[in-house]
């Protein structure tokens, strides 16, 4: 396969969540680069250098700061006159009504004109783009894996995954391995959602297995996204723990597959309780992608289990840093709410416990207060669908509104009510200790 990097700022979430979903279901890899125009941020953010096959830019405006090499293929969402583009890149000029997916379509005729291997699959990958918009895949995906599972939901999820599989089945999948891997992927993705509901799987996994095994001796060239699904399927399906390490490791061989080694990670510090290696697989991922905000809080865990707190407040610091400028846009992913409020939570409980500093933890609880309070208020600026002006929610707003409902639980507001309720008491604020005293008997 080709190896692919797509570049964008954090104002581009709409569009590249769009972009980088389908190309996950289709199984093609793309490596993440995010740019950020806050100086102090992009300290954080030192990619390694490596060489791709395909470079693709997303630029928003003329005064982009990239450095864009001469073959790139460039999606403007600025306009066709603009100086900063008038180079020869591979231009795809979007209009302001465009949808996602007349920019994703024109991105699939570009990369099948210039690349054989896409070449010979147009047709299903435009057949897969076509069903990826109509039954909002994306939605579901980025439902069940980003929210927690629900029983409420559980029926109406299931009638969505199995109708999908179902369609991509009927569109002939075994001619086409782009179509083969959506196929298997989404079956993946259900049973593991069935498995966070405790519920029974609803395709079978020697079934999932004999699939990629067919896939995979119909490919004659290393498929990283191939291997990466062999390691999940291994890892979150039958919890054997060995054959997804030795899977994760040939996806991360190339060098910058992040989302292996930070799954690496995961499996050292949640199943073998080994902070010291699980910190080296999280720390490489984050050398891959210094945006991985994940894989840094799970470097926090890491340190603060081996008792340097100093080096976990550092870590959730740099989380902060990276995502508080889309914080203050309201264009964060449901993930990076979720995180980012952990993250205030942790680091109020350092200031509190570890360094006796009321005030300092009073102002992390209020911000994690306030990050809760603007998904309550105003839900649809959290919505990750929101910035598509041709994307109406339909057949999956119940789940989505749900899924936030969900969130709002997880979050456990409560705590933090009753955290600020005790640290105002402490230095005698009874003001405010009364107003959050309240805020929590409302909580119940």
């Amino acid at each position: 396969m080709k190896d692919i990097r797509m570049t964008y700022t954090d104002t581009d979430i709409f569009l590249s969540t769009y972009i980088l979903t389908f190309f996950r279901m289709a199984g093609i890899y793309v490596y993440e680069r995010v740019e950020c125009k806050d100086a102090q941020t992009q300290k954080l953010m030192r990619y390694p250098e490596a060489s791709f096959d395909i470079e693709i830019f997303i630029l928003n405006d003329s005064d982009s700061k990239f450095e864009i090499p001469p073959d790139a293929i460039v999606i403007s969402m600025g306009k066709k006159e603009s100086g900063r583009l008038n180079r020869n890149y591979d231009i795809i000029y979007l209009e302001a009504e465009d949808s996602p997916k007349e920019c994703m379509e024109k991105l699939l005729e570009h990369l099948c004109e210039s690349y054989d291997q896409f070449g010979m699959e147009k047709a299903c990958l435009l057949k897969l783009l076509n069903l990826y918009d109509k039954n909002y895949i994306m939605e579901t995906i980025l439902g069940t894996r980003f929210f927690a599972p629900d029983q409420d939901i559980y029926r109406e999820v299931c009638v969505n995954y199995r109708r999908v599989v179902q369609k991509i089945y009927e569109l002939n999948c075994d001619e086409s391995k782009f179509l083969m891997f959506a196929y298997v992927y989404l079956a993946y993705e259900y049973n593991y959602y069935c498995k966070r509901l405790n519920e029974v799987f609803l395709y079978d996994v020697n079934s999932i297995l004999d699939i990629l095994n067919d896939l995979a001796s119909g490919s004659d060239e290393q498929w990283n996204d191939l291997d990466l699904l062999y390691a999940q399927v291994y890892d979150d399906l039958l919890g054997k723990y060995r054959e997804a390490s030795e899977y994760y490791a040939k996806a991360a061989e190339k060098g910058y597959n992040a989302f292996a080694c930070y799954k690496m990670g995961n499996i050292w510090k949640g199943e073998y309780r080994d902070p010291i290696t699980a910190l080296k697989y999280f720390t490489k991922a984050v050398d891959i992608n210094p945006n991985y905000y994940r894989a840094i809080y799970k470097m926090a865990e890491c340190y603060v289990s081996l008792q340097n707190i100093e080096e976990a407040e550092r870590q959730y610091m740099r989380i902060v840093q990276i995502l508080q400028a889309r914080r203050y846009k309201q264009i964060l992913r449901p993930m990076e709410i979720e995180y980012l409020y952990k993250t205030y939570k942790n680091l109020a409980k350092i200031e509190r416990n570890d360094h006796n500093n009321i005030n300092g933890a009073i102002s992390y609880y209020e911000n994690a207060e306030y990050l809760w309070n603007q998904i309550c208020d105003n839900q649809d600026s959290y919505d990750f669908c929101s910035g598509f002006k041709n994307v109406i929610r339909k057949a999956n707003s119940d789940i989505i509104n749900k899924q936030y409902e969900l969130l709002k639980d997880k979050l456990k507001i409560s705590q933090i009510y009753d955290n600020l309720c005790t640290l105002y008491s402490q230095i005698s604020n009874h003001e405010k200790a009364k107003i959050y005293e309240e805020l929590l008997k409302k909580e119940g």
